[in-house]
């Protein structure tokens, strides 16, 4: 399996005009899907311009989901319609911005962080912009695809009380449902985690320490992203905001609850890791050992080789046993019965081999 992550940001522009809309030739054309609903009827629309949707019908909650930001004049039709702050939309167009809550008179501006599987091995984060009024939600994406047909297929299809609510319920639902995706995001950092435990606990590889310095690296950029948005739901909370009733606040307090635990999480999983590092370093330093011993050994054996080469390879004239006709079998002999006698002993200390000889 691999655990290499994958995560597609789109740089930050720069404009030197406070408020201007600046488009990057690598955002997304957007598509627009209107979703108006109520307790009995649903209807859903694409359109190509926004004019007139600010005109929500009698009893009716709106969502206007766009994804994709590289349409600057949609954009600034939209400022206009629902009377939008310049600033606003720019946060929404320079990405990534941090994790935030803006409470203005008509409406709220959240920024949150999105994590979705786009396939098994491939997770990837996205900023989610949305602009929360008295009757309508709208949803800012950098690209199409999201983790949000789920919440989709509970509107068409009228599960539990979504369709019974208005548009304060819309905002923490699309909340919820981003956040309990930081769970199957956590699952699968946590799933790579186990693996590479399981094989760095055997063998080590360069590539491992790779991957480890990634899952870390996620971790601590999870973690990043959670801080902010836990002071984000506690200001949802405590914040006095005509259009979000008691009840709804009551479902944000259970974000809150969630968020604090995907913290918890997170830091297990980074104390994890880093005992992962731990594994691996004592892994190559048992290895780096191992090779010493070895090493060690050889030469060991060698020494008293090397001493009876030199001492007969020594160049004065009278050395006894030179004279000897059978000297040079003997002095070969005497190496050999060293060699093997050495390699019984460090053998029967467990030295070299599997196991050493046990002693009776």
């Amino acid at each position: 399996m691999k655990t290499e992550l994958k995560f597609k940001n789109v740089s930050k522009t720069k404009s030197t005009i406070p408020g201007d809309i600046v488009i990057t030739k690598e955002m997304q054309l957007p598509v627009i899907q209107v979703i108006d609903y109520n307790q009995d009827k649903i209807v859903r629309n694409s359109v190509e311009t926004v004019r007139g949707l600010s005109n929500v019908p009698e009893g009716f909650t709106r969502w206007i989901d766009i994804q994709g930001l590289g349409d600057k004049m949609v954009l600034e039709e939209l400022k206009s319609e629902f009377i939008i702050h310049p600033l606003i939309m720019e946060d929404v167009v320079n990405i990534p911005q941090r994790v935030k809550a803006d409470f203005l008179d008509d409406y709220i501006f959240l920024v949150l962080k999105m994590f979705y599987q786009q396939n098994h091995d491939d997770f990837v984060e996205e900023q989610v912009s949305m602009i929360l009024g008295k009757n309508y939600v709208i949803s800012f994406q950098e690209k199409s695809g999201d983790c949000l047909d789920s919440l989709r297929e509970r509107l068409y299809q009228s599960k539990g009380i979504i369709r019974k609510m208005n548009a304060d319920y819309l905002c923490y639902a699309i909340a919820d449902t981003i956040f309990d995706h930081y769970f199957s995001y956590l699952a699968y950092l946590s799933e790579n985690i186990e693996n590479l435990e399981e094989k760095v606990s055997v063998i080590t590889e360069e590539a491992d320490l790779r991957k480890i310095h990634e899952l870390k690296h996620n971790l601590i950029s999870l973690k990043r992203e959670l801080w902010p948005t836990r002071e984000c739901l506690n200001q949802l909370v405590k914040e006095e905001i005509s259009f979000i009733g008691e009840k709804v606040k009551f479902y944000f307090r259970d974000c809150y609850d969630h968020i604090l635990q995907t913290l918890e999480i997170t830091e297990s999983l980074k104390e994890l890791t880093t005992e992962l590092l731990n594994i691996y370093l004592s892994v190559q330093g048992n290895k780096l050992n191992e090779i010493m011993k070895v090493l060690t050994i050889i030469s060991t054996i060698f020494m008293p080789l090397s001493f009876l080469a030199g001492l007969y390879g020594m160049n004065f004239v009278y050395i006894p046993e030179l004279e000897f006709k059978y000297g040079y079998y003997i002095l070969i002999s005497v190496m050999a019965i060293i060699t093997f006698g050495m390699f019984l002993w460090f053998r029967k200390k467990g030295w070299i081999g599997k196991k050493g000889i046990k002693k009776k």
